[in-house]
């Protein structure tokens, strides 16, 4: 997917519903049209990089 991805709660300031998954991942770096949905996500873990 790339660097710079996006971790999307919402949509339109609503939470995405049953069908989209709780979490929707979308990179400008993505071949593929759309968001990409995760699906029983237990953990996102952040790090900075030196």
């Amino acid at each position: 997917m790339g660097e710079g991805v996006l971790v999307l709660f919402e949509r339109d300031g609503r939470a995405l519903d049953e069908r989209e998954g709780r979490i929707a991942l979308l990179s400008a770096a993505d071949r593929q049209l759309g968001p990409r949905h995760v699906r029983n996500l237990v953990r996102i873990e952040l790090r900075q990089l030196d």
